[in-house]
């Protein structure tokens, strides 16, 4: 099966918790970020492959961030 890219943005303080559930499926390969502007520079870069967007609420301005 092939891997899901997935990446997740989260606030800082959260992310362990967020590696610690999601790395345990096999088949996802995590990119976490704690800011942004950093996901939305991974989102814009076409070398770069996002299967799944995880937006964590806690993060703030997740509507201005989706719409962006």
């Amino acid at each position: 099966m092939a891997s899901i890219d997935v990446l997740v943005a989260v606030r800082r303080e959260d992310a362990g918790k967020y590696h610690k559930n999601l790395s345990q499926q096999k088949d996802f390969r995590l990119h976490i970020v704690s800011d942004r502007n950093d996901a939305l520079n991974i989102l814009a870069d076409h070398d770069q492959h996002v299967d799944v967007l995880v937006i964590d609420n806690k993060l703030g301005e997740v509507f201005d961030f989706v719409t962006e």
